[in-house]
């Protein structure tokens, strides 16, 4: 008798576990959707005219001469060439060609036919202090 409790049991237990499986699954119900309409951004406003400042800027005279004075006088007038530069002593010196003459030694601290100080002398590129600003002349291979 104590076999067919416990059988009984188990058999009601595997019914009421398979009857439960079979239930279909209730899930909760979605969230409600944003209905509302979203606030209007306002409106970008207008970029500035960057062209018309910078040419402003560049006209203007912030350190004492203009970029337009600067400009005008040519760096290198077709009256003299850059022949080349070397390492003579660990001191870069300049070689250049006046109105086709002997070939000259400059230094840095030397002036050039124009007028203008080199301030650096290197394998690639030559500095000059022309005004209040600092110009690379560059050193191109023929």
């Amino acid at each position: 008798m104590k076999y067919r409790i416990a059988l009984l049991t188990i058999a009601l237990l595997v019914g009421w576990t398979a009857w439960v499986w079979k239930q279909p699954v209730k899930l909760p119900p979605p969230p409600a959707l944003h209905t509302q309409v979203p606030p209007a951004l306002p409106a970008i406003p207008a970029l500035p005219d960057v062209e018309a400042q910078a040419k402003s800027l560049k006209d203007s005279r912030l350190l004492g001469e203009g970029e337009a004075a600067v400009e005008a006088a040519p760096l290198t007038p077709p009256n003299w060439r850059i022949v080349g530069v070397s390492n003579v002593s660990g001191e870069w010196v300049l070689y250049l060609r006046i109105d086709g003459r002997q070939v000259e030694t400059l230094r840095v601290g030397d002036v050039l036919p124009g007028g203008h100080q080199i301030i650096a002398i290197e394998s690639d590129r030559i500095g000059v202090q022309v005004g209040r600003h600092a110009r690379a002349l560059r050193i191109f291979r023929e």
